[in-house]
């Protein structure tokens, strides 16, 4: 590196900081080879800061949350993208598999009779599949979602869960230092000295309800109480963020672009006709004054006098510059432009076999990463807890989850697909059940017990593989003669 006569002054003067300068020098021309963090006029309204992923939520959360409500209320691409990632990542609920022992029967029964009904909702108002798809939703909206632990000991299975919203969290409390015992707070959670959440500050009530009928202060209520779902995406980050915030002001966009396009063709509307009149030419003729045009009419002008027509606004590339922002709507919530539009006039069979592909892949990483984890497993342990309270013993039991099915797209060529890998050896016949959605062991004792019906009927159908080839015909199955072998139902004695 050539040094000026200022820098040589200085590594005279004193060398150790001419030499710091010298580093520094050096890691200033590094960071001018990569041109994202060059300094010039390209970047210099680029605003970039090194902050956390909590100090940027706590200042930012309240208003993203509301602007993410507003878009859904308003805007029905947010809404569109909201219900298709819902019903995709949840749809009627992710069911539960329970563990088979001694022990498991009793336990899937309160299990299954519990969460199909309205008993699990501290509500009675949804069952456990619905409560399911309103945390989610939340999770979507607002970026997290809070589930607290309610015991009512009069209830067959005591857990009741309270749905509530990330508002409830009081956020204000933030300490500044730990206390004697090494704990403290921060955005309304409080953490022991090893950083393990031990309780949450929640409000009595919604603080936005018109309603008041407690003073608005937070109680700390224990961890082990409450339920808190988001998504994680930063390492250290304790509260989440609404999907598809990068697309906020897109959708924003594109509201007040439709606007001004409906505006704009409103004003077309009003340009109509326009008669000019020559000062220099005289008529005597009467006519009528024409106020508006309609069809069929026959004005006669005078001398003179001639019709011009207004040149109304024009909307140009209006299908495109929507379809490119829709787009990126749906890039931003994490779903696809047609999950967001509803507009499928672009795409065949290898085109939207590929977007489903791309869009389950983030719906199983929401399940299996985020609601699996965070939501089920740790109901299924309060569920268990509070059966035992009834005496059903729980010892061993555990739980996997059946995500809902996957649609498919061709129904002729995916089954064949399955068959293939089946007969391949490339997957086994439970993971083919468990990707349409269904629990292998009970797909299993339905098709036992609805072949001991079928063979106490004496009815053999095509479709039943046990018959060996099945009937080109397709058809329905129809009974033995009376050897017992598969006849035409015709009495052959005859």
């Amino acid at each position: 590196m050539k040094l000026n006569w200022a820098e040589r002054a200085i590594n005279f003067i004193s060398p150790e900081w001419g030499l710091k300068r010298q580093q520094a020098m050096a890691v200033s021309e590094h960071l001018r080879s990569y041109d994202a963090a060059s300094r010039g006029r390209r970047t210099e309204s680029w605003k970039s800061t090194g902050s956390s992923a909590n100090t940027e939520i706590r200042v930012a959360a309240a208003t993203l949350r509301n602007r993410s409500r507003e878009l859904t209320r308003n805007n029905p691409f947010a809404k569109k993208a909201l219900q298709s990632i819902s019903n995709n990542t949840i749809g009627i609920g992710i069911r539960a598999k329970i563990t088979s022992n001694s022990k498991s029967k009793r336990v899937h029964k309160a299990w299954t009779e519990w969460s199909d009904s309205v008993q699990c909702d501290h509500e009675a108002r949804k069952n456990f599949g619905g409560i399911q798809k309103m945390v989610m939703r939340a999770v979507i909206e607002s970026g997290d979602c809070l589930i607290l632990k309610r015991i009512d000991t009069q209830a067959k299975v005591p857990l009741k869960l309270m749905v509530m919203e990330i508002d409830y969290l009081d956020m204000n409390k933030t300490d500044s230092q730990v206390d004697a015992n090494g704990e403290y707070n921060f955005l309304g959670i409080r953490f022991n000295k090893k950083g393990n959440r031990i309780g949450y500050w929640l409000f009595d009530e919604h603080p936005g309800e018109t309603r008041t009928f407690t003073s608005l202060t937070s109680k700390l209520v224990s961890a082990s109480s409450v339920i808190h779902v988001f998504e994680q995406l930063r390492p250290g980050q304790q509260l989440g963020v609404p999907f598809g915030v990068s697309a906020f002001l897109r959708a924003r966009d594109m509201d007040e672009y439709n606007d001004a396009q409906v505006m704009r063709q409103k004003i077309a509307a009003c340009y109509s006709v326009f008669i000019t009149t020559d000062i220099n030419a005289s008529s005597t003729t009467q006519r009528a004054e024409m106020e508006r045009v309609e069809p069929g009419v026959i004005q006669q002008l005078g001398v003179g006098e001639n019709v011009q027509f207004g040149q109304p606004p024009t909307v140009e590339n209006f299908a495109e510059f929507h379809r490119t922002i829709s787009q990126g709507i749906g890039a931003g919530y994490g779903t696809t432009y047609e999950n967001v539009t509803g507009d499928y006039s672009n795409v065949n069979f290898s085109s939207g076999k590929m977007g489903h592909i791309e869009h389950h892949r983030n719906v199983e990483d929401w399940q299996w990463n985020m609601i699996i984890p965070q939501l089920l497993q740790p109901i299924f342990i309060w569920f268990t807890e509070s059966v035992e309270l009834k005496g059903i013993a729980t010892g061993g039991v555990t739980a996997g989850w059946t995500p809902p099915r996957r649609e498919m797209i061709d129904q002729a060529k995916e089954v064949k697909g399955i068959l293939g890998a089946l007969r391949a050896g490339l997957i086994s016949p439970q993971d083919a059940i468990l990707e349409q959605g269904y629990d292998p062991e009970e797909v299993l004792g339905e098709i036992v017990e609805w072949n001991k019906q079928i063979d106490a009927a004496g009815v053999i159908l095509d479709s039943d593989p046990r018959q060996g080839k099945a009937n080109s015909s397709g058809g329905a199955g129809r009974p033995p003669d009376k050897g017992g072998k598969i006849g035409s139902g015709v009495d052959e004695g005859k």
